[in-house]
């Protein structure tokens, strides 16, 4: 793909109030696409972790790993496509900024420390979000892989003869326990609740 190396000059004033209604209609259409596809994203993500879940759960199995591969290569994937469309937003709207003198007072009568601009909100959403999913993929490859470790230590576990003896113990000691016991108002033999 060809890339332009120089960038066409942009009139500083747009000349009509069609070219300023067509600049906040995409602004507005990037800043809804922005939020559509983190929620596209972000319900991606909650499919996988029901993929993971239930191969996980129906027989573990180094197919476990496939869905947390799948979300975490979609995680970054969605990292980049946000920052980079959160950017061109921003791009977007300082344009706008220019073109609608009311636009412009709004967000200057809004901006603070830490907030800029009307997007500041957009900014980490487009990186935390991400992020913490990313965060969880890696928790879960951590827990499984702990887990098969976990589960092959109780397999290789040795013979314990204090294991057995205290087994054996216990077993003795039920079987020499009476099945039934006098009762104490007549004197006659009762079966022992919960034995028979």
């Amino acid at each position: 793909m060809h890339r332009m190396t120089t960038r066409p000059d942009l009139p500083e004033v747009l000349t009509g109030p069609a070219e300023v209604n067509r600049l906040c209609q995409h602004g507005l259409h990037e800043e809804r696409l922005f939020y559509d596809r983190l929620n596209y994203f972000a319900a991606m993500q909650v499919g996988l972790l029901g993929v993971f879940a239930i191969l996980y759960h129906t027989e573990p199995s180094p197919g476990v790993f496939a869905p947390l591969a799948a979300a975490l290569a979609l995680d970054l994937l969605w990292l980049r496509v946000q920052t980079r469309h959160c950017r061109y937003c921003v791009h977007v709207y300082e344009q706008v900024k220019k073109a609608v003198p009311e636009y412009g007072r709004t967000v200057a009568g809004y901006a603070a420390p830490g907030r800029p601009d009307g997007l500041s909100l957009a900014r980490p959403l487009a990186v935390a979000v991400p992020l913490v999913f990313a965060a969880t993929w890696l928790a879960l490859f951590a827990w499984v892989l702990a887990r098969r470790g976990a589960d092959a230590a109780v397999e290789r576990a040795e013979f314990r003869p204090s294991l057995l003896v205290l087994a054996g113990a216990i077993g003795v000691r039920r079987s020499h326990r009476p099945k039934s016991a006098p009762d104490r108002i007549t004197g006659r033999s009762r079966p022992i609740a919960g034995i028979m």
